[in-house]
């Protein structure tokens, strides 16, 4: 579909599509590029396993052929040719504690001792923002959260656990001192436990909930149209990941369409489609990642609202 609506849009293109017979053992991708001539490509989306997108950028580095890996979030080896087009996941927490700072918020940090690499980040990248202190039993110390907060300005409370009694004891205390305080709730990843019943969506909703998404809603004429599409080619509505190679596919097409060169509007431009951002940024001189992160804002009506 994105092929079909690039060549609408009147793009000249050439696109070859292979198997890769990918598994985690094995692939075939070095014979794909030697019997196809795939050096002379403008660019490469795939493959998928992380090991077999750096073999392809390795095979193709010497022509600086882009190799666009689509899913894989793993940080390995990197090469000038190699575009992760999925953000990994620092760039979400550098996105959202970035959009705070901007704000110039209080940033208040519960902090789960399991999450260790988390507060390890942010002590090192964010070290104005005060970790609420824990009692000998590991709960939560809520006289010491409530001396953290302060008047006038917006206190955007982290929230960095995934068991149920310190999310629903520190989201009581956010509800108790809504009053006195402007507060807003925050999480950094997605949450399986905000999924449980014992969780109210009241309680984030009325905490207005923060956190970085790698897509957004989008209820656009154009959005709908693509779902509406896709559904009547393919009997049911598109999934995430669906719309995501859409995105990507298009993304790439149209960047190819340009008078600058892949690369360097890589580095220079940053596109929106569906619902994914692509905004690559530089590793050094090795390759690119995708930074194109979207904090988002749970509404009353349980919808979600883009802020940045």
């Amino acid at each position: 579909m994105a092929i079909d609506s690039a060549k609408t849009l009147g793009l000249n293109i050439n696109v070859r599509i292979f198997d890769s017979e990918e598994s985690k053992l094995s692939s075939n991708i070095e014979r794909i590029i030697k019997d196809n001539n795939v050096q002379n490509a403008d660019a490469v989306i795939g493959p998928f396993y992380q090991q077999y997108i750096e073999k392809t950028a390795e095979l193709l580095s010497e022509k600086s052929v882009p190799v666009i890996s689509p899913l894989s979030k793993e940080m390995g080896k990197s090469y000038a040719n190699l575009f992760q087009a999925m953000p990994n996941s620092d760039a979400g927490k550098i996105a959202i504690f970035d959009f705070m700072l901007a704000k110039k918020g209080n940033i208040i940090v519960v902090n789960d001792p399991k999450k260790l690499t988390n507060k390890e980040f942010i002590s090192k990248k964010y070290p104005m923002a005060k970790f609420v202190s824990l009692l000998d039993n590991g709960a939560l110390d809520i006289t010491n959260l409530k001396s953290l907060f302060v008047k006038e300005i917006m206190n955007y409370v982290v929230l960095d656990s995934e068991r149920t009694g310190m999310i629903l004891g520190t989201t009581n205390v956010l509800l108790n001192e809504k009053d006195n305080f402007n507060i807003q709730l925050v999480v950094l990843e997605q949450n399986n436990t905000l999924d449980f019943e014992e969780i109210s969506m009241k309680r984030l909703t009325i905490l207005k909930m923060l956190y970085p998404s790698f897509t957004r809603e989008n209820n656009s004429l154009e959005a709908n149209h693509f779902e509406n599409a896709y559904k009547a080619k393919n009997k049911i509505f598109p999934s995430q990941f669906a719309v995501r190679g859409f995105d990507l596919t298009f993304d790439t097409l149209m960047r190819l369409a340009q008078e600058k060169s892949f690369t360097n509007l890589a580095e220079q431009t940053a596109t929106e489609q569906i619902e994914s951002k692509f905004d690559y940024a530089k590793n050094g001189n090795d390759g690119f990642t995708n930074k194109g992160i979207y904090i988002l804002e749970y509404q009353e009506d349980l919808s979600q609202k883009q802020v940045n």
